[in-house]
């Protein structure tokens, strides 16, 4: 099965939503937000609200997180399938505990915080968010319940 031509279609079929803001008020701490479940097929994401380069460079420094943060998951993965073969051999056991990893950047005075949490059960599916560094903390945690 083609994985690229299901994508497609899904983002094909998506065109007419109108993405709206995560949050209410005057400040959108929410910038981006992604949601990969590879089991189930499943791929959200936002695209940028307004055509800035704010936004814009935004939205290629979280992709540029997300891609580090996924490789750092799935090696989280990967290391603790090891672990469950093999019973005590040499591997880097130091990622096999990694469910959470953020990365902080900064654009014109500005701080953002790109969070990636995987979870496991009942299968692997990764989560993503892009937000401000004076988002309050349980708007964060909000955005992460969303995907259950």
């Amino acid at each position: 099965m083609d994985i690229s031509n299901i994508r497609e279609n899904l983002l094909n079929q998506a065109e007419y939503l109108i993405p709206r803001k995560l949050t209410a008020g005057d400040k959108n701490y929410l910038y981006h937000y992604v949601h990969l479940d590879t089991v189930e097929g499943i791929l959200l994401s936002s695209i940028p609200i307004q055509n800035t380069s704010k936004d814009n460079k935004i939205l290629v420094n979280f992709n540029k997180c997300v891609h580090v943060i996924h490789r750092l998951l799935h090696n989280t993965v990967r290391f603790k399938m090891l672990n469950q073969d093999i019973d005590k051999t040499a591997i880097n056991r130091s990622l096999i505990a990694v469910k959470e990893h953020g990365v902080l950047f900064e654009w014109e005075n500005m701080a953002f915080w790109v969070i990636g949490r995987l979870y496991t059960n009942p299968h692997p599916k990764e989560l993503y968010v892009c937000h401000q560094d004076s988002a309050p903390q349980n708007l964060i945690e909000i955005a992460f319940r969303l995907h259950s």
